[in-house]
């Protein structure tokens, strides 16, 4: 994980709020077999990211388990799958927002 930067505005109340970017990175070694396909091995990584992010289907926020306000993926996933040496990333954009 990589952290870009804060924002620091005032919410409701004045209370701060930081809004941290953030990204995700992903490795992945297929290795030289001819039988994996490196991309189907990132995608199902990006894919479990994803589902952990997913939000609460009632309050339809993910809040890390009640230590932020809100985490989502924010922007486009920039993917390289190693089809040439098996060694893939994936970058994958983050938005945290949490009251200070």
């Amino acid at each position: 994980m990589y952290e870009r930067e804060d924002f620091y505005t005032n919410g409701k109340n004045y209370l701060p709020i930081v809004e941290m970017n953030v990204d995700f990175f992903i490795y992945i070694d297929a290795g030289k077999d001819q039988s994996i396909t490196p991309i189907s091995v990132l995608n199902n990584l990006i894919d479990a990211v994803e589902a952990a992010l997913k939000p609460n289907p009632q309050t339809q926020r993910q809040t890390l388990g009640g230590l932020v306000s809100h985490c989502y993926i924010d922007g486009k996933i920039m993917k390289e799958p190693g089809d040439l040496d098996g060694d893939g990333i994936a970058v994958i954009p983050v938005k945290i927002l949490a009251t200070v």
